[in-house]
């Protein structure tokens, strides 16, 4: 039995909704874990639009970075673990074999001050560091 788009639709406002508000009412780490969440998920979908604009973003590294940078807000070692990554691929990016390194370097490092860092001050509000 196929579910219709409007019943989808329906049931995740019904089931998403009442949770999102609800982490957001708990606030401390099931809150920042969804800001991770849903910063990684738009890191993922800002990386996909750039590889189809035809960059190759570090994705990986990217994506861990991100979460570290969204993750500042409740653990403060994040921070310079992030920047210890960012500089890890800015280091590396030279030897790599890519055709155009520093177009992937940037695309990198815009996927995660973009998506990311926003989520992160959206923690840091909620959570009482902004």
């Amino acid at each position: 039995m196929a579910i219709s788009n409007a019943t989808l639709r329906i049931l995740t406002a019904l089931i998403g909704a009442p949770l999102l508000l609800g982490l957001v009412y708990l606030g401390g780490w099931p809150f920042g874990l969804l800001v991770v969440a849903l910063a990684v998920l738009a890191q993922v979908e800002v990386y996909g639009l750039m590889k189809t604009a035809g960059l190759a973003p570090w994705t990986w590294a990217g994506l861990a970075i991100g979460a570290l940078a969204a993750l500042h807000p409740l653990w403060a070692p994040a921070v310079p673990l992030a920047v210890v990554g960012v500089l890890g691929v800015l280091a590396w990016s030279p030897f790599s074999a890519r055709e155009r390194p520093l177009f992937d370097l940037a695309a990198t490092v815009f996927g995660v001050v973009y998506p990311s860092l926003l989520f992160a001050f959206l923690a840091a509000l909620r959570l009482g560091g902004g």
